[in-house]
């Protein structure tokens, strides 16, 4: 999932995304900190937790990009133009 985070952000220039990077970048660290400092089984809600959150961030992710290539393509853009009088 941060690898699509990455990717996104690589493609545009939004702040949002970078910031979703950043976020998912967090998260990660924050897993790997969890891996190293306890064990799987009393880490595993907080893993969960990470993993959910680090999906949810993924969907607002692709909600943003949705939301910019609507706005950047109308849906009329495709339509043959009439005749102007």
């Amino acid at each position: 999932m941060h690898t699509y985070l990455v990717q996104s952000a690589a493609r545009s220039n939004r702040y949002e995304l970078r910031r979703s990077v950043e976020i998912g970048q967090n998260l990660l660290w924050g897993a790997a900190d969890q891996l190293q400092t306890q064990d799987t089984r009393s880490a595993s809600a907080q893993l969960i937790a990470r993993e959910r959150l680090m999906a949810q961030l993924a969907d607002q992710v692709a909600q943003t990009l949705k939301r910019t290539q609507t706005n950047d393509c109308p849906a009329d853009a495709d339509q043959p133009r009439g005749h102007e009088a």
